[in-house]
């Protein structure tokens, strides 16, 4: 599921100029935390990042319909294409 979230991300995000972290150290784009509710879940799940309010350029953004349609655009898509993949 987080590899299709970062492939929507990449997607609509890049487009725009908006900077994706990475971390390949275990071979995938996703960061890897120990979460008790990911973990110990019995179903697919994932913790999502959507951007820091780090300035006010960016806290704008994010408040935004614009930014606010970016982000659910990339969860829907990001959950359509692991359906499309795996289900």
């Amino acid at each position: 599921m987080a590899e299709c979230l970062y492939d929507a991300a990449e997607q609509i995000f890049t487009p725009l100029g908006m900077k994706i972290r990475k971390d390949m150290s275990d071979g995938d784009r996703d960061y890897e935390s120990n979460f008790y509710v990911i973990k110990n879940s019995n179903c697919i799940s994932v913790l999502t990042e959507n951007f820091f309010m780090d300035n006010k350029t960016e806290v704008k953004w994010l408040l935004s319909e614009e930014g606010m349609n970016a982000i659910t655009k990339v969860h829907i898509e990001g959950i359509k294409k692991y359906i499309e993949r795996y289900v």
